[in-house]
């Protein structure tokens, strides 16, 4: 999994589980999940200016797409009891695709 990682400060990312009823075709994504990372840091900030709310983001990939975008978080703590215990390959058959292993 050494290819997918953050962008922002080079760490691995970390799949996590999706709500039930999101939209999204697969069942997980990929995110940074470094308290450290600037993308992170700087968004609490961002948020506050922009739109007067106490809210942040982390970096977040589709697998199935290979789309980034922002994972909403309201707390530091926020979505990481969605992470995922398994390890997570760059599938052989497509650049984009990842597969789960348990």
């Amino acid at each position: 999994m050494d290819d997918l990682r953050c962008p922002h400060c080079g760490q691995e990312l970390v799949p996590f589980e999706l709500p039930d009823v999101t939209g999204w075709g697969a069942p997980f994504h990929m995110a940074c999940f470094n308290d450290d990372c600037p993308y992170y840091t700087g968004s609490w900030r961002w948020m506050e200016e922009r739109y007067g709310v106490r809210a942040g983001y982390r970096y977040r990939l589709d697998p199935e797409t290979g789309e980034a975008s922002p994972l909403p978080v309201w707390s530091p703590s926020a979505v990481k009891d969605r992470i995922l215990d398994v390890e997570v390959e760059r599938s052989v058959v497509s650049p984009i695709a990842v597969e789960v292993r348990p």
